[in-house]
């Protein structure tokens, strides 16, 4: 099983079949634990252990246990006495490499089809054909930010889903970039950077964007005669957020 293509699907059927958060949460524990155990296809490990690392409670556990069955993410096996549940995640990313697949197969047939098609024709199919749009949460894992925990990744679906962008997907990727350009791969300086922009209410990646550039002309020193040049930049204050160093 591929883990990152799993995360993948996991995150495109919430579109589609959604989750609980604390459903996601238990879902995300279960994936770290079959991972750490070697991917095996049954595993079983105790309620304790599960409600420790997706920070749930018991009851709020097995309700999102329960859901997770109900909706096909995992089947589950009760054990008599104190034996742990044995657990199967089922596998999401099959169907969704299939449909890749069969996209591939039909753009294919399409253009060789269709190979008197006109030239602006053309340039309008190939646009079509682009890779998927990474998310958050894979863009996390492919840049160094580390394995998502399940703590993290349920901050990270708050950002997404709290309503204070009105881009999420491409804002919270845009603070992990300055992060990555910062050289500060961990999801506490993200956060700040959003809580900054949440702060001044910046909902749009050209907005933020526009911000930053709008701070670097303010802090770039301009030439005076003699080729000397005279420092505009102030000392750092709360306000301004710069302890963070958010705007490059």
């Amino acid at each position: 099983m591929n883990y990152i293509r799993e995360i993948n699907a996991f995150y495109d059927q919430q579109e589609t079949n959604p989750l609980s958060s604390t459903a996601i949460a238990v879902w995300y524990a279960l994936m770290h634990i079959r991972n750490k155990a070697g991917w095996p296809i049954d595993f079983s490990v105790a309620a304790s252990v599960v409600c420790l690392k997706a920070g749930v409670k018991e009851r709020n556990f097995y309700n999102s246990r329960n859901e997770l069955k109900q909706k096909g993410y995992l089947t589950f096996e009760s054990r008599k006495g104190n034996q742990a549940a044995v657990y199967r995640l089922l596998s999401l990313s099959a169907p969704y490499a299939d449909k890749l697949v069969d996209n591939e197969v039909d753009s294919y047939a399409d253009k060789v089809g269709d190979s008197v098609t006109p030239l602006y024709e053309q340039k309008n199919i190939k646009q079509n054909i682009t890779t998927k749009k990474v998310n958050p949460f894979l863009f996390y894992e492919e840049n160094g930010f580390g394995m998502l925990s399940p703590f993290i990744s349920e901050d990270i679906n708050t950002w997404l889903s709290d309503g204070s962008f009105l881009e999420p997907e491409d804002i919270v990727i845009e603070a992990m970039k300055i992060a990555i350009l910062k050289n500060v791969r961990n999801w506490r300086y993200v956060s700040k950077i959003l809580q900054d922009w949440q702060s001044r209410k910046l909902q749009t990646l050209k907005a933020i964007q526009a911000e930053q550039e709008n701070w670097r002309k303010r802090v770039t020193p301009f030439p005076q005669k003699g080729g000397q040049s005279h420092d505009t930049r102030k000392r750092a204050s709360a306000t301004d957020y710069t302890g963070y160093d958010f705007r490059f």
